[in-house]
């Protein structure tokens, strides 16, 4: 094993030390903290992966500059011949200046469909273009593990929650080794979303995790378009298994969207697709509703408010802010802006209420709960 000339005597003698305990190389695997300046480059950090047999994945080895004014053409690959059977390939790419510069390196996992379940470690070799500088080894981390029954499901059937929306749950359980961070999303089947109904599912949009042997709920709600006609939706929600080669599991549902007895509503127009961040472009939704027909002798006065609307991260202002409901039940119509002003963590799917309050005759009073999908970099 080589060294740079520019190595102390001591340094040299501890360096050896630290290879001869590790193999020949530097590095004992696991994730190099980056205190080490005996390497112009540095291993900062690294994957551990998780496959089923017969799974493929990718896990990527982070690697920093450590030198002020050079770059470095860096490969890794396996550190001897892989496990019987598996196929590892490694990757190869240039770190450039400056100092701190990092680049993360791939590397390519099959695991056999006959592997037995448990934890493999594979040594694998970082080394650059510089003949001076010794040979870097990290241990990558993979867990084969059993493909088990994982299910997704309705625990209750859709129910009104009286604004507008109707309510479910999905229950997703996990009997794999390791966990499932997936998105669930559905598949319209006789109906088309953006015409005659919305779907989603709070809190996050964006993905969530089941652990081994666990249980996890998310709500699932629809917001038909409108509900001046009753109308059944049927749906697929889904999700993709990454570890059992993109195994796909999903159930089929229906709702029932039928009318009120009081106001009916129209979801006349809609932008629910909002940045996530004040330093994205899109910082607005809108939605045009139409409350059509209001039964007739409520003439009177409506006013239009917000419920649940997150003041940290959102305002809303409704044009008009109040409309005049005669007595022959005429449509009424309002367009609700709603404005980001504070920066949101991530993907989610957040919620108000929109309220139509009569001065009057409380009875026509309407409630309709409205979504805000936020989109990194929207």
């Amino acid at each position: 094993m080589s060294h740079r000339p520019r190595f102390s005597a001591l340094c040299s003698l501890l360096l050896a030390l630290v290879a001869a305990g590790c193999g020949g190389r530097y590095g004992c695997g696991g994730n190099n903290d980056g205190s080490d300046d005996s390497l112009p480059w540095a291993v900062i950090g690294q994957d551990r992966l998780n496959l089923a047999p017969g799974g493929v994945g990718s896990a990527l080895v982070t690697v920093r500059n450590q030198a002020v004014d050079q770059g470095w053409q860096l490969t890794i690959k396996t550190d001897g011949d892989p496990p019987t059977g598996w196929t590892v390939t490694g990757s190869s790419k240039y770190l450039d200046r400056p100092f701190d510069n990092r680049i993360a390196l791939e590397v390519t996992v099959r695991v056999p469909a006959n592997a037995p379940t448990g934890s493999r470690s594979i040594p694998m070799l970082i080394s650059d273009d510089d003949s001076t500088t010794a040979d870097y080894v990290v241990n990558l981390q993979v867990v084969v593990g059993a493909a088990a029954t994982t299910s997704i499901r309705e625990t209750a059937p859709f129910v009104s929650n009286g604004e507008g929306t109707f309510e479910s749950s999905l229950e997703i359980s996990n009997g794999e080794a390791f966990p499932i961070t997936t998105m669930v999303e559905f598949r319209p089947l006789n109906f088309t979303a953006d015409v005659d109904a919305l779907v989603w599912f709070s809190p996050n949009s964006g993905g969530f995790s089941v652990d081994p042997g666990d249980i996890d709920t998310m709500k699932c709600k629809v917001l038909p378009r409108t509900n001046s006609i009753a109308k059944t939706f049927s749906f697929e929600n889904y999700f993709y298994n990454q570890f059992q080669n993109g195994k796909e599991h999903k159930y089929a549902t229906q709702v029932a969207a039928k009318p009120p007895t009081a106001v009916y509503y129209t979801v006349d127009s809609l932008d629910w697709l909002m940045g996530v961040s004040t330093a994205d472009p899109d910082k607005t939704t809108t939605y045009d509703v139409t409350f059509d027909p209001v039964p007739t002798g409520k003439a009177g006065l409506y006013t239009f408010s917000q419920d649940g609307l997150n003041a940290s991260q959102y305002t809303a202002t409704f044009n008009p802010p109040n409309a005049p409901v005669n007595s022959n039940g005429d449509p009424v119509s309002v367009t609700v802006t709603v404005s980001r002003i504070g920066s949101g963590a991530g993907e989610t799917v957040d919620e108000f209420v929109l309220r139509a309050t009569h001065d009057a005759h409380s009875d026509v009073n309407a409630r309709l709960r409205l979504p805000i999908r936020t989109y990194v970099g929207r």
